[in-house]
């Protein structure tokens, strides 16, 4: 009575066959299953678990983008609350950067109504901080695949 091989051995012994071109599309599939049972395989059990494993690797991959949002959403939500490590910038450094933002045409105009009802030089620090917080965020969702401002 044969003992029925390991997975590995039945791997080696495919591997050591495959110089007979066995697998190639031009050969029968009734005889790579005789080959595979001449190894000690079972090509049904061999042909179940290869659709598992692709089975899994699509729900996996189906699923991928979720833990990517995931992510984003726990950025963004940071950057919101100013949990966020923020670089320390002077007032006036925050204003040129706040007026490159609203210059940007990557931002759609939406930064340029920012400061309608007020000059920036009339917003406090934090103020302007969190105003290049959101244009981060507009710009982000702008760019990155997320729904966009229509």
């Amino acid at each position: 009575m044969d003992k029925k091989k390991t997975d590995d051995e039945v791997l080696q012994v495919l591997l050591d066959s495959l110089d007979a071109d066995v697998l190639i599309d031009a050969v029968p599939e009734a005889e790579v299953d005789a080959e595979l049972r001449a190894a000690g395989g079972d090509p049904a059990a061999i042909v179940r678990r290869g659709r598992a494993a692709i089975d899994q690797l699509l729900e996996r991959r189906r699923l991928a983008w979720q833990e990517t949002a995931r992510k984003r959403v726990a950025q963004q939500r940071a950057l919101i609350s100013g949990r966020a490590p923020r670089e320390k910038r002077s007032h006036p450094e925050l204003i040129a950067e706040i007026n490159r933002v609203r210059a940007d045409p990557a931002m759609g105009g939406m930064a340029a109504m920012a400061f309608h009802k007020r000059k920036p030089e009339e917003a406090s620090v934090e103020e302007l901080e969190e105003m290049l917080d959101e244009f981060e965020l507009l710009k982000k969702m702008r760019t990155d695949g997320s729904p966009k401002d229509k």
